[in-house]
């Protein structure tokens, strides 16, 4: 269900954590364009131009995690 947080709360809490424990020091994701106001909110930057994806515009975001 979209509007209730679930997503925000999951990339915020969950997913860096279990990335931490797994030794990773950063988190890399293809963000579709529409949706990159949403990552950039929860820390992510852009580090790629717009490239195409299964037809859909996309852009590669990282996130540092922090020990």
């Amino acid at each position: 269900t979209r509007g209730v947080g679930l997503g925000r709360q999951l990339m915020r809490l969950s997913m860096p954590e279990i990335a931490k424990r797994r030794g990773c020091k950063r988190l890399l994701l293809h963000a579709q364009c529409h949706a990159q106001g949403f990552y950039e909110k929860l820390g992510f930057a852009v580090t790629s131009p717009q490239f195409l994806e299964e037809g859909v515009p996309h852009v590669t975001m990282e996130k540092e995690l922090t020990v």
